[in-house]
């Protein structure tokens, strides 16, 4: 069927407008069953019937969640193109689009451009990371200097580096500015002043002779490793006391601790590539590395790509800004979705999706939300297909009748 035909529902309105309005940007909210993927077709196929269809269809870009969404994509835009006539050039044409998940994307972006990275031609995804970092890990007999240079030492006397190797996880890190905060100055008299009473005495002090042993080591210059004394008394007020006084020192780890994970994990990067492995993550930072260089994503916006994004809202910023950096103008600055201005040029990005469908969680769903907005505040328009194709009628109406009082907006529940 067509949905930007025949006034088939209450939404036809803002279908046929995402279908027509090719000169436009939007971002549809579009819940289960609405027929999206089929507004996507025509969309598509609307683009097939105009002059210009030779050129543009080519530089057009289809980022859906799965390959097999990608290719029943492609056949129905295909289909739809032979049922409407469309020209066997137009046809051809099509033939020249990428239809794709964002990390074939990605890839297809490294096989072009990779060279820059100095990359070979073609790098193995590595399914079993697990393997490749126990390699990895095993050649650290000593730290680079690079590394000792921005990481103090007293951070390596309260937290081994091999700690932060056990407790690798598979969070990406975030890149820290190169001046990292001084050590705090650490105040635990309330701690130790604490007067406990009862049965909870002999435990506070036990941990108040745990943490003047761990101040003693502080003062101690030298390389022996300090243990973190780890409190055992459960007295409530004397918990509020401990963590209040110990929360800068906290702060202070979790600075250096991130900014260790990042050289890792950079450094784990290098290490995969020389075995011409990567992860899937690493396709994501390739591409980011990528956009970021002034020839690439020049080259990359005087093609005059048209992004298409369907299932948004399983987007990561990352994988968000790779997309949206195509679409700007040539020598616009700046990452775009970080506040940037000068955002995706108009009829060059559309993209689909439904908050209330995320797979990955509250991460992209924030993601999602605020590209939404950056979008609607900028060169988008937000529409909304409300119309479910897949449902009976009777279904239909319980769920319109019981779905205000269970779906209220509040408390993070859905609208």
């Amino acid at each position: 069927r067509s949905v930007c035909g025949a006034a088939v529902s209450t939404d036809a309105a803002a279908r046929r407008t995402y279908c027509h309005a090719l000169q436009q940007n939007f971002s549809v909210l579009a819940p289960a069953g609405v027929g999206k993927t089929t507004a996507i077709v025509d969309r598509i196929v609307q683009m097939a019937r105009r002059p210009d269809a030779i050129d543009k269809l080519p530089r057009l870009v289809v980022v859906t969640y799965t390959l097999k969404a990608a290719t029943e994509m492609k056949q129905r835009v295909q289909q739809g193109l032979l049922q409407e006539r469309i020209s066997a050039s137009a046809q051809q044409a099509l033939r020249r689009a990428f239809f794709g998940t964002i990390h074939s994307f990605c890839v297809f972006l490294q096989q072009h451009y990779g060279h820059y990275l100095g990359l070979p031609p073609r790098l193995a995804l590595q399914r079993n990371e697990a393997l490749l970092w126990q390699e990895f890990a095993r050649g650290f007999h000593r730290l680079p200097a690079k590394w000792t240079q921005q990481v103090p030492a007293l951070f390596f006397r309260l937290l081994p580096f091999e700690k932060i190797l056990e407790t690798r996880s598979s969070l990406a890190f975030t890149a820290l500015a190169q001046t990292g905060p001084p050590f705090p100055q650490l105040d635990f008299s309330g701690t130790l002043a604490y007067q406990a009473k009862g049965n909870a005495r002999a435990k506070v002090a036990e941990d108040q002779d745990l943490l003047r042993n761990f101040i003693d080591q502080l003062r101690q210059k030298g390389q022996r490793p300090i243990a973190l004394p780890e409190r055992t008394s459960s007295a409530a007020a004397f918990a509020d006391l401990w963590d209040k006084e110990f929360a800068p020192l906290r702060q202070w780890l979790s600075h250096y601790s991130l900014r260790l994970g990042s050289l890792v994990e950079e450094a784990f990067r290098q290490f995969r590539l020389q075995r011409q492995q990567q992860t899937y993550a690493d396709q994501i930072t390739l591409a980011q590395q990528l956009s970021a260089m002034p020839n690439v994503i020049r080259a990359l916006r005087r093609q005059a790509l048209c992004v298409i994004l369907d299932e948004a809202q399983d987007c990561s910023m990352a994988q968000f800004a790779i997309l949206t950096e195509l679409c700007r103008p040539e020598n616009a600055q700046g990452v775009w979705i970080y506040g940037a201005s000068d955002g995706p040029l108009s009829g060059h990005f559309c993209m689909v999706g439904d908050p209330q469908q995320a797979i990955y969680g509250s991460s992209n769903l924030a993601a999602y939300l605020r590209v939404h907005e950056r979008l609607c505040e900028s060169s988008a328009s937000a529409l909304t297909f409300s119309t479910t194709f897949r449902c009976d009628q009777r279904i239909v109406n319980l769920v319109n009748a019981w779905g205000p009082e269970l779906l209220h907006g509040q408390s993070g529940q859905a609208s």
